[in-house]
């Protein structure tokens, strides 16, 4: 029993770890609002993990210290992923990675977002290739990103190319072409 609690706590912290560190390709769910509720699972979770652990544990003490301490931080955490996980179920979708443009060959999607990080951020754009799964999941590539950008539209230019033509993000800027091989 301590062996799969053990288990579960290592998955626990390298789930959320392995899907925020950029890797090549990530793993999500087609909708946004699921992503966050995975999180605030996680959130709950780990402590709760811990917590239990500490009873099949000869250092009780050690681990129930560790179950307290990461609680505070995780119910903090849990307050705000809520809160963005509300917005999304309420306006259907999540403004802080809306979908701009999409564009598809082969079963693979482009998408292309707006970013927002709030108030003290600017906006941004990120490219992903997509590929839908089954169940309601993705694979996700991130492709391109680029901060302080707000429009762009896509096109191919050839069967391995991308291009994304960026609109000026303030007055003195100018249209920002990019080829991008996929």
């Amino acid at each position: 029993m301590k062996k799969i609690i053990s288990s579960f706590i290592i998955l626990i912290i390298i789930l959320p770890i392995l899907n925020t560190i950029t890797l090549p390709i990530q793993l999500r769910f087609q909708d946004a609002s699921l992503n966050y509720l995975t999180i605030m699972v996680l959130l709950i979770l780990l402590p709760l993990s811990i917590f239990i652990r500490a009873f099949f544990s000869k250092k009780k003490t050690i681990l129930m210290t560790i179950a307290i301490a990461i609680s505070l931080p995780s119910f903090i955490l849990f307050i705000f992923v809520k809160d963005v996980y509300d917005d999304i179920k309420k306006n259907h979708i999540d403004l802080s990675f809306q979908l701009i443009q999409e564009i598809s060959k082969n079963q693979q999607y482009y998408r292309l977002y707006l970013t927002d990080g709030g108030a003290t951020t600017a906006h941004g754009l990120v490219l992903r290739k997509e590929i839908n799964l089954a169940l309601g999941l993705k694979l996700v590539s991130p492709i391109f990103s680029k901060y302080k950008a707000k429009d762009a539209t896509l096109k191919f230019i050839s069967s391995h190319k991308l291009q994304i033509e960026i609109k000026p993000y303030s007055k003195g800027d100018k249209i920002d072409i990019r080829e991008i091989n996929i």
